[in-house]
């Protein structure tokens, strides 16, 4: 009898398909034949087996085999060994129909409220035993993509992170609310430079970087504002700015689509930014895991085709200045 570990590295493990054809056959030349090998090439590796597991597996009982105990034993695991090897090697085997896994995804909270809901109730229809935990972005989102706490998050990113991926969801540039009859909407006009850097700001801090992208763009002209107020829910700066003198600044969808809800008005940036991408964006080690690529891909599509993750169809008639 054998004593000890097996040592795996020293194992054929085609020996295991072998293996399933003698225990389903029952019979070597018909497990030769189904694997399309010669007789005695099954013959050899039912010695193999024998030698491996230290058992005859098949015995034989008047005219035909029968399965040894330690044969029916085996044969009851592995059907679902080769499956979960065969999965493991073939990434078209995914299903998400018989996913069970846990994909935790962070975002802001523009995007949990307004648009996860729809998105959960498409992964509920074609996933139904998935698990999605929902948290809102911040300044760790990114070292918690690469540290394995998060699985995907919303944001938005440049080349200067390492290690990481990303799907673009729509492009976009910034803009500026404020309430509806703020000093500067009686006056009429549009939003001057000076003004823009005289005024307190409320800032969004959930996500990309929002905050340093714009003082980094005023400081190339000599100028900087002061923010008086900063938070990471666009919800929560909107109602600042809906009961204050403040202005926020904030991507032009989000700016169309909430300004209706907050009794809200928003214009164009009085000095020039570049356009960004907001994307979805995931750590190297998750590149190429099947269940992981069929869950950002969906997660792109869905948020992508969502009424909210593009300007609002019906602007507010008192905009300042059209984007």
């Amino acid at each position: 009898m054998k004593i000890g570990r097996v040592n795996l590295a020293s194992v054929n493990l085609n020996l295991l398909v072998a293996l399933k054809a003698l225990l389903d056959e029952g019979n070597v030349t018909r497990a030769a034949s189904r694997l399309n090998i010669t007789q005695s090439g099954m013959s050899k590796n039912l010695r193999h087996l024998r030698e491996l597991f230290d058992d005859p597996l098949l015995v034989r009982s008047g005219n035909h085999f029968a399965l040894t105990e330690r044969a029916v034993e085996l044969s009851q695991n592995l059907e679902r060994i080769l499956g979960e090897v065969t999965e493991l090697l073939d990434r078209s085997s995914f299903d998400p129909a018989e996913c069970t896994r846990t994909f935790t995804f962070a975002t802001s909270d523009y995007v949990a409220e307004y648009i996860f809901p729809t998105v959960l109730e498409s992964y509920r229809k074609v996933a139904p035993n998935i698990s999605i935990n929902l948290e809102i972005a911040d300044e760790t989102s990114i070292s918690k993509l690469s540290n394995g706490s998060y699985d995907l998050i919303t944001s938005m990113l440049d080349s200067q992170y390492q290690g990481l991926h990303h799907l673009v969801i729509g492009r976009d540039q910034f803009a500026c609310c404020m309430r509806k009859d703020h000093p500067l909407m009686r006056r009429g006009g549009g939003l001057s430079l000076n003004e823009y850097c005289t005024l307190e700001h409320a800032a969004i801090t959930g996500g990309g970087d929002k905050v340093h992208i714009i003082d980094a763009e005023l400081a190339k002209i000599g100028k900087r504002r002061t923010i008086r107020f900063s938070a990471t829910l666009f919800t929560t700066v909107c109602k600042v700015v809906s009961n204050s003198d403040m202005i926020a600044t904030m991507p032009s969808h989000i700016a169309s689509n909430l300004a209706p809800e907050f009794g809200l008005s928003w214009c164009a940036l009085p000095f020039y930014i570049e356009s960004f991408d907001y994307t979805i964006a995931w750590h190297e080690r998750q590149h190429h895991d099947a269940s992981h690529i069929w869950f950002r891909n969906m997660m792109q599509q869905l948020i992508q085709s969502s009424l909210y993750s593009h300007m609002a169809q019906e602007a507010p008639s008192d905009i300042l200045c059209v984007l």
